[in-house]
């Protein structure tokens, strides 16, 4: 057992507080409660590998208020390649393995258990493509304090929610460092006479500081790539909210709209009726804006006016009007009365496709 009454082990916490402190002042400055919501979802998934997403949606929901669906844990799920079940369990395992190590070393304080945890934090997990996940350290801090918060005794959790892959990754870099230190594994060249000891002590701080250089060199192209991906996530998300907007219930749902005149004009023209003069200018513009929406990559998801039959698993993702469903293998006459949209380009939905119930009057 850790004796955390101990200077040594009060000392390496306070260590590695200073450096999560150090970080967050920086990384605060430009994070949005974007990533704070994914680290907490993060944080509720190291403690239950095997959820499904509509669980870690409920239980988000609940602790920090949010209105999350399943759909929206799996649209993470793709966003960050953890979608296959089997692939987020390899990464889940290396990051429960990472923190069983850490606790073994402030076990032991033994040099050979921090070469176990420093060799296991190199260990690439691959993806499903056979790339390194970006977010592999990310995932592996918030395991530390999510599975031990135990060694949380300065409340550092809430301070490592702000951080993105680059904070903590360099975080993980400044653990392992006060690991190194706690267990006497920083080795030091050893004193002989006067002036070779100089020479010793210069290379050690000239091999320190190219150390210390290649870490921020490290860190600042990093933080690069994510101001980068940063300006692409925030133009993919005005696009969607603005499209969102489009067919809200507030402006008329234009798109529905939309879809609804292209289907009357071309049954117009099926049955060969000369539009108005006046009229003409009024469906070129419509056509203008369909085509605008389709350049645009935004599709709809269902068919408009489409008749289906159901099962309660089949419509887990639309807004359903009509009886309850008995059970699973109960069935459903639907009709589509809006398609719902998707930015396909990202996997998005824009917007719910709504089916309601057909009745013997329909």
């Amino acid at each position: 057992m850790i004796d955390f009454k101990s200077d040594k082990v009060r000392r390496f916490l306070s260590d590695v507080h200073g450096c999560v402190k150090q970080k967050y002042q920086k990384a605060s400055d430009y994070v949005d409660e974007d990533v704070i919501r994914e680290n907490q979802l993060f944080g509720i998934i190291c403690l239950n590998a095997d959820g499904e997403p509509r669980e870690y949606a409920e239980k988000l929901n609940e602790a920090v208020g949010t209105d999350l669906r399943g759909y929206d844990i799996i649209r993470q799920f793709r966003k960050f390649h953890i979608s296959h079940r089997q692939k987020r369990r390899e990464l889940l395992d290396w990051a429960d393995e990472l923190a069983k190590l850490l606790l073994q070393a402030l076990n032991s304080a033994d040099p050979d258990d921090f070469m176990r945890f420093k060799n296991h934090r190199k260990t690439d997990v691959l993806t499903q493509e056979g790339s390194r996940y970006k977010l592999q350290e990310r995932i592996g801090v918030l395991m530390i304090y999510c599975k031990h918060p135990e060694l949380d005794i300065y409340d550092d959790l809430k301070l490592l929610e702000h951080f993105k892959n680059a904070y903590a990754n360099d975080f993980l870099d400044d653990l392992t460092d006060a690991l190194a230190r706690y267990c006497g594994a920083l080795k030091r060249p050893s004193r002989g006479t006067k002036s070779k000891s100089a020479v010793e002590d210069a290379s050690y701080e000239i091999e320190r500081l190219k150390t210390l250089l290649e870490r921020n060199e490290r860190l600042t192209q990093a933080l690069q790539d994510e101001f980068e991906e940063s300006l692409l996530e925030s133009k993919t998300k005005e696009l969607t909210e603005f499209f969102s907007r489009l067919n809200s219930e507030k402006y008329g749902c234009i798109l529905d709209g939309l879809l609804s005149v292209r289907k009357g004009v071309n049954t117009l023209k099926k049955n060969h009726y000369e539009l108005p003069p006046e009229l003409s200018g009024l469906f070129i513009i419509t056509q203008k804006l369909i085509q605008f929406v389709k350049d645009s990559h935004i599709n709809p998801i269902m068919k408009l006016d489409d008749e289906k039959i159901v099962k309660a698993s089949d419509i887990e993702f639309c807004d359903y009007e009509g009886t309850p469903f008995a059970d699973k293998d109960d069935e459903k006459i639907v009709r589509v009365i809006s398609p719902g949209w998707i930015y396909t380009d990202k996997d998005i939905q824009i917007a719910r496709p709504k089916i309601k119930e057909l009745g013997d009057d329909d």
